[in-house]
């Protein structure tokens, strides 16, 4: 763990970390409210508009970034820097099929919560666009601004203050928070769990990004295939169409996922085991 001179804290703690939550949806509002005006008088529509949307998130991540890094900065009496230190090779395709295992596996606890209509709606509008600005906003954006905050800010300072098991799980009921929506709050809690997870084992955001990222490009792909409008009530059980089939592969998906949780603890401390060694003159 990282040493910090007398008069340092580490930051946030729990309480900061909803302040800090509360300060995002601050900024949200107060960002979002003026984009909508300014775009409702460019283009007379109150539909979903990507380009908005993409400014909207872009803008108010930008802005929570800073302050969370200010904060950080100030509490720790030095200049934070965010780690975005290189990983081997290898852990990138096991994470990639680790990510759509796990993917795969939440998906009916996903079920469990009714989707409202008005949130329905507002998901439909947006995998029914397949722009640019769509594909930006979810694939690139989200996992770089998302990580840099939920990671590189609040589960790190956790780490310094709680254990490990304790960081990693309120950091992620705090990303599952973050969406502001239950639908959506256990695959991100989930999902958070295995991207702290890593982020802890390895140190670095680089992981997270890319998990954050092969999820959210999973999801923006199967709009392609899907027709958003009709989704509402359709499960990966149902488009598989065959239950033998469909309860093998969520029994694989599980059991692959631990192995290469597994895998990828004795890689990533081996790996670190090997760097440690490196130094020893």
């Amino acid at each position: 763990m990282e040493s910090l001179s007398p008069a340092a804290k580490p930051y946030p703690n729990l309480k900061q970390a909803f302040i800090l939550l509360l300060v995002l949806l601050g900024i949200n509002v107060i960002v979002s409210i003026p984009l909508i005006i300014l775009f409702y008088a460019l283009t007379n529509s109150m539909s979903y508009n990507p380009l908005m949307m993409l400014s909207a998130y872009g803008l108010t991540f930008i802005l929570i970034i800073l302050f969370g890094w200010w904060q950080k900065s100030r509490f720790l009496q030095k200049k934070y820097a965010f780690r975005f230190s290189g990983i081997p090779f290898i852990i990138y395709p096991l994470a990639f099929i680790l990510t759509i295992c796990v993917l795969f596996f939440i998906d009916p606890l996903l079920n469990l919560i009714p989707m409202p209509d008005f949130l329905y709606r507002m998901f439909v509008q947006m995998f029914a666009d397949k722009s640019l600005s769509t594909f930006v906003l979810m694939s690139i954006a989200a996992p770089i601004g998302e990580e840099m905050i939920f990671r590189g800010i609040i589960l790190d300072g956790f780490l310094k203050i709680y254990s490990p098991k304790k960081a990693i799980i309120w950091s992620s009921v705090i990303f599952g928070i973050a969406h502001f929506n239950p639908w959506q709050f256990i695959g991100a809690l989930i999902l958070g769990a295995v991207i702290g997870w890593l982020y802890w084992k390895t140190n670095s955001l680089l992981p997270g990004i890319f998990v954050h990222f092969v999820a959210n490009t999973t999801s923006f792909v199967t709009s392609f295939f899907i027709d958003a409008s009709q989704a509402k009530d359709l499960t990966t059980r149902q488009l598989i169409g065959n239950d033998p089939l469909y309860f093998s592969l969520l029994a694989a998906s599980i059991i692959v996922s631990i192995f290469l949780l597994q895998y990828l603890n004795k890689r990533i401390n081996s790996e670190q085991t090997t760097n440690d060694m490196s130094h020893i003159p």
